[in-house]
């Protein structure tokens, strides 16, 4: 799928996957390969089994939102085939046909049609990457020629029920493959390489360990699974499938890598999924992505290209560069502009790249004089500033200086510089908005912190009558001759709950205790709610 992208120049990315072993996998190896490639990732969603309609109309919403302001129109579908239609049924009805270029696994990509029955339309242009598996024309001779009265398998006569050769239970008796003109990915000479592998991978051992002649390797092998000697065996098997090609597998047990590449065309007669490539990832070679045709795209195409886009932002056009801030054209005057042209209110940061440089000065200053002497020629060659020793570390942590613009600098044992912080809020003027500072927050290293905030702050939320500020509390206080009920793990939370008119309340506000329990009570001394 990395391949296709890049083949097509294609460099921002949706990513949709179902919320299992199969999809979580597969979003994490893509995300991690995207970010290898210079690909960005911008919508990521795990669906869940059991996600409605609604949910599904809202990922197609973002999708089409995504879309429509940065131009991002790839989208991996790495689900399987119920979730896949669910998918293409959101987006009919959300009226996005033509809006995308679907890639998908081979989780509903086996499928064919079946997948996209219904919602052609949506999925037109749609890539399928699905496991190659050639065919052998002598098996599917003879596959195709059994039925249910020449086979003793019991699930022939269900299969041919499903795909409608026949109804059951009776007229399936004599019905045969032959019938069945279907799209299914046929996958049977990959499980006859899988039993030749595990055949050559015995013989070889079996060789090895039992030696000649052999006459029941059954009584001489370890199979133990704990002993992993089959395992040893299978990874350097290598021989020639009947249909295949070359099978080997790499040092972590995969299978070189060969899948086929389909594109959903639209022709006369209907849909239908066209071959249109191949990757391979052999052992011995890198990956290699042949897509052989002209692709009749079926989404908006870049003039030059004559391919869909999928970026975040465009080109810049010509006489054009990426500039956050500017009041001048380019190229031809900024030769006599200056800063003073520009009123930002980005906040500026230089005076504290002034006392980093400094901070390491002077720690190089004292770490000079104390390891090379009076007087000093070359620090360079007798300093010890690779990153092992730490030295100039020790030496930055006692460094203490007083900065150019922003006070004293010294820093902690752990490194950290005494923290200074500016506090601003977004305020409304007549000519618009605009973030005022209205405080200030200082760490220095030898005080406590202290938050300063000097002026009266105008309020766009509802404000507390007494303190004049918003509050933002889970309970109100409790009322006179109420007591507090703390909802348990929750301490910020609670109940008022009122007590008897010959109770008053005690314990910070916590309990109800009868008067006459607290008659001789000496330290009780309060007004009693009436």
């Amino acid at each position: 799928m990395i391949d296709i992208i890049l083949h097509y120049k294609w460099k921002y990315i949706s990513f949709l996957n179902s919320d299992d072993t199969y999809g979580r996998s597969a979003q994490q190896q893509f995300t991690a390969l995207a970010a290898e490639n210079d690909i960005c990732v911008g919508i990521t969603h795990t669906i869940s089994l059991a996600s409605d309609a609604d949910d599904y109309d809202d990922v197609m919403d973002e999708l089409l939102g995504m879309q429509k302001s940065k131009h991002a129109t790839v989208v991996i579908l790495f689900v399987q085939l119920e979730m896949v239609k669910n998918i293409f049924s959101a987006a009919s009805r959300m009226k996005a046909g033509r809006k995308f270029i679907w890639i998908g696994s081979d989780g509903w990509g086996n499928y064919g049609e079946m997948a996209i029955e219904g919602n052609e339309e949506v999925a037109v242009g749609s890539f399928t990457v699905i496991p190659s598996s050639e065919t052998l024309p002598d098996f599917n001779s003879y596959f195709r020629s059994l039925t249910p009265a020449t086979s003793d398998n019991p699930w022939l006569p269900v299969f041919l029920n499903h795909y409608g050769a026949c109804s059951m239970p009776d007229d399936c008796e004599n019905s045969t493959l032959r019938a069945i003109d279907s799209d299914l990915t046929s996958h049977e000479t990959l499980v006859m390489d899988a039993v030749y592998a595990f055949a050559y991978a015995l013989h070889s051992m079996c060789h090895a360990q039992c030696g000649e002649p052999v006459e029941d390797c059954a009584t001489c092998l370890n199979l133990s699974a704990d002993s992993g000697e089959l395992v040893d065996y299978l990874l350097s098997t290598s021989f020639d499938s009947l249909a295949n090609g070359r099978v080997s597998f790499t040092e972590n047990g995969d299978i070189s890598g060969r899948y086929t590449i389909k594109n959903l065309q639209k022709f006369d007669d209907g849909y239908k999924f066209v071959q249109v490539g191949k990757w391979s990832d052999n052992v011995h070679v890198t990956s290699e992505t042949v897509i052989g045709q002209l692709m009749p795209w079926y989404v908006e195409v870049d003039d030059v290209t004559g391919a869909p886009i999928s970026v975040c932002s465009l080109p810049c056009i010509e006489r054009h560069s990426i500039q956050i801030i500017s009041r001048g054209g380019m190229p031809d005057d900024c030769e006599n502009s200056t800063l003073r042209a520009i009123d930002s209110d980005l906040t500026s940061h230089e005076t504290l790249v002034m006392d980093a440089v400094y901070a390491f000065a002077y720690a190089l200053h004292s770490m000079c004089h104390a390891q090379c002497g009076e007087p000093v020629e070359d620090c360079a060659t007798c300093l010890n500033l690779s990153a092992d020793s730490g030295e100039l570390v020790d030496y930055l942590l006692s460094t203490s200086f007083d900065s150019l613009a922003n006070g004293r600098v010294s820093f902690t044992e752990n490194g950290d510089v005494s923290g200074r912080y500016t506090i601003k809020n977004l305020q409304k003027f007549d000519d618009g908005y605009k973030f005022v500072q209205v405080g200030k927050w200082n760490d220095n290293v030898h005080v406590t912190s202290e938050t300063v905030i000097g002026q009266l702050m105008p309020w766009y939320v509802e404000v507390d009558d007494v303190t004049g500020a918003p509050i933002s509390v889970c309970s109100l206080p409790c009322k006179p001759g109420e007591r507090r009920y703390v909802i348990p793990d929750n301490p910020c939370c609670w109940e008022c709950i009122k007590c008897q008119p010959f109770e008053i309340v005690i314990n910070n506000n916590t309990e109800c205790s009868s008067c006459w329990d607290l008659e001789h009570d000496p330290f009780v001394s309060q007004r009693i709610h009436v």
